[in-house]
């Protein structure tokens, strides 16, 4: 399995520079995980011990907004990695993922792909332009506004402005 895992590696974006045999260090560590059409993969508060790729299938990423909607972010196929913001900074995900059909994915542990990137400084920086990609989208698909707006208890009704109390 560990060569058919670092042949699989090589077919994920942010691997795509990164000599095949070099790869066959982190596919040691892969587990692969099956899931069915439906199966939640991780909730959103959940720790995030793995980062997640995808090897067959789909996964819908989504999140849940303060007003209880579910908002979809993502869909992913073969070769996409997901969980990989709450691997990085040992927080708890920041999503749910679902697998939208029969899935498959290959997972790291937190541990072995820390340790991968402190030796694969350009793996790294592919990390970080795909979370800055994804935060662009997201942040151009929900219009979120540029200018910081206050919250609503500093905000005063515009009775209150022109009615000073003496």
């Amino acid at each position: 399995m560990e060569r058919d895992s670092s042949q699989f590696l090589t077919r994920v974006g942010i691997f795509s520079r990164v000599d095949p045999s070099e790869l066959e260090i982190l596919a040691a560590g892969l587990r692969r995980r099956t899931y069915q059409r439906g199966e939640v993969i991780f909730h959103q508060d959940d720790p995030g011990d793995r980062l997640h790729f995808v090897a067959e299938g789909m996964v819908k990423i989504s999140i849940v907004s303060t007003d209880g909607r579910e908002n979809d972010i993502a869909l992913l196929t073969r070769g996409d990695c997901f969980g990989e913001m709450s691997v990085l900074d040992g927080g708890r995900r920041s999503a749910t993922a679902v697998a939208v059909e029969p899935t498959q994915t290959m997972t790291s542990t937190r541990e072995d792909f820390l340790t991968f990137l402190n030796e694969h400084v350009g793996v790294a920086i592919q990390i970080i332009a795909l979370m800055a990609r994804r935060a662009a989208s997201n942040r151009d698909r929900y219009a979120i506004s540029k200018e910081p707006r206050p919250p609503e208890s500093l905000e005063r009704p515009a009775s209150a402005s022109s009615n000073p109390r003496r």
